[in-house]
């Protein structure tokens, strides 16, 4: 059956959208941050997402351009955006075959979209280092916060039938569409 595993350090499904190899924006520091199940509408079995988890991640980009989120030993850089006031998000999807379709029983299969999207407020609002030549944080902040959340939502694809994947039904989901929410704190460690 089919169980989709979240681990915050790989986020698989940033990987496939919106994601670069390199580091083209301007580093704004390392994190330390520690993520907190919030809810989980779709079942510890259906999306198994840890209760607490303290990871470090890369921020690159200052307000008002665009921005890079990488968690350690994540491959590449998840690209978004950083508002003038601090607020950074990154969003992606992806699509997924759970069950095939099974043309002899008239079984259409089931596909879901696990949209995910993380934002997160730093305060103080970061700021460019004086010299724009520089790749390095902001010599005068001294501390840097980190609090946001991460949204994932899993829905059938239209003309999917995803009844299997229910628990009522022998599946390992509570319910599809599901929501999980997952809060973010963080301090900057470097």
């Amino acid at each position: 059956m089919f169980v989709r595993v979240v681990l915050l350090a790989s986020f698989a499904q940033f990987s496939a959208c919106g994601s670069v190899d390199d580091d083209p924006e301007p580093s704004v520091g390392t994190f330390t941050v520690e993520s907190t199940l919030i809810s989980n509408g779709c079942g510890q079995s259906g999306l198994a997402i840890p209760a607490v988890t303290e990871l470090e991640a890369t921020i690159r980009g200052y307000p008002g351009n665009p921005a890079q989120f990488k968690w350690t030993g994540q491959s590449t850089n998840v690209s978004g955006f950083a508002t003038t006031s601090g607020v950074y998000s990154f969003e992606s999807s992806v699509t997924e075959t759970a069950i095939a379709a099974d043309a002899s029983l008239g079984y259409p299969g089931c596909q879901i979209v696990e949209h995910t999207a993380m934002t997160f407020t730093l305060a103080p609002v970061p700021s460019a280092p004086a010299d724009a030549g520089v790749d390095g944080v902001d010599a005068g902040v001294t501390a840097m916060t980190l609090d946001g959340q991460i949204t994932i939502d899993v829905s059938p694809v239209a003309g999917s039938d995803c009844t299997p994947l229910l628990g009522t039904n022998g599946g390992s989901f509570i319910a599809i569409p599901c929501q999980a929410r997952i809060d973010l704190a963080g301090v900057r460690a470097d």
